[in-house]
Parts: structure tokens; C-alpha cells; sequence
């Protein structure tokens, strides 16, 4: 388990006094991202939260045969249940083959619905 130093109890991490009082474990997924990799690595996962989560929503709302639009629907709340599980346990960084999925799927699903679209827009009579 990852730990950090509190702020206010010590000002160095010593890797010797893992087991001290001044040291709190960390929980969860964007705790220890913050923790091993900063500040801007944190703020780049969530900036690709937020567009997997935009980029579902796109193709939940512009395909049009059921099968996809139940799969985007499903990677969606898929999405939501991990951001959630991520907040209290680890798991992004130590099963990275299944967090993996929503972002993969979220590309995918929203390329065939812009893939509709133009063909929708080509069958269209001007």
C-alpha cells in the first residue's frame, strides 16, 4: 500500500518509518495517483474521465441501432461504477487491462456513431 507523508507532522518522506503516525495510507486511485505521480498526472485522468464520459454520451445519443446504443449505454454506466469503485479502493494502476475498457470502448463506440453520421449524411438527398 502507497503512503505519503501528512503535511503537518513531517515535511520529509523517509522510507524507513513506513509504520509511523505522521504517515496515512492511501485508499484510493486518485490518492495514490496524486501520491506517485502529482498533481498533473491526476488532472490528465480525470481530463480522460471526462472525455470518455462525453465521448459515450455522443454515441449514446447519435446511434441509432439498438444493439450499439444498449452498448454505449452499458460502457457508460460501466464508466460511472469505476469512477465511483476508483474512489474508494485501488485499482487503476494495479489492474490496468480492465480500466482500460470504458477508455478503449468510449473511441470506438463514438468513431462508429461519427461513422452514422457521415453515412447518414452522404444517404441524404440534397
Amino acid at each position: 500500500m502507497q503512503r505519503f507523508p501528512v503535511p503537518w507532522r513531517s515535511l520529509a518522506w523517509n522510507t524507513a518509518s513506513l509504520a509511523m503516525p505522521e504517515n496515512v495510507p492511501v485508499h484510493n486511485d486518485y490518492g495514490r495517483m496524486l501520491a506517485e505521480t502529482g498533481i498533473f498526472s491526476l488532472a490528465a485522468f480525470i481530463a480522460m474521465l471526462t472525455i470518455a464520459y462525453r465521448n459515450l454520451t455522443y454515441a449514446l445519443r447519435k446511434l441509432t441501432d439498438p444493439y450499439l446504443s444498449a452498448t454505449a449505454s452499458a460502457f457508460r454506466l460501466f464508466l460511472l461504477a469505476m469512477m465511483a469503485y476508483w474512489f474508494f479502493h485501488e485499482y487503476v494502476m494495479e489492474e490496468p487491462f480492465v480500466s482500460v475498457l470504458p477508455f478503449a470502448f468510449s473511441i470506438i463506440l463514438k468513431r462508429m456513431a461519427d461513422r452514422q453520421d457521415e453515412s447518414d449524411a452522404a444517404e441524404a438527398p440534397a
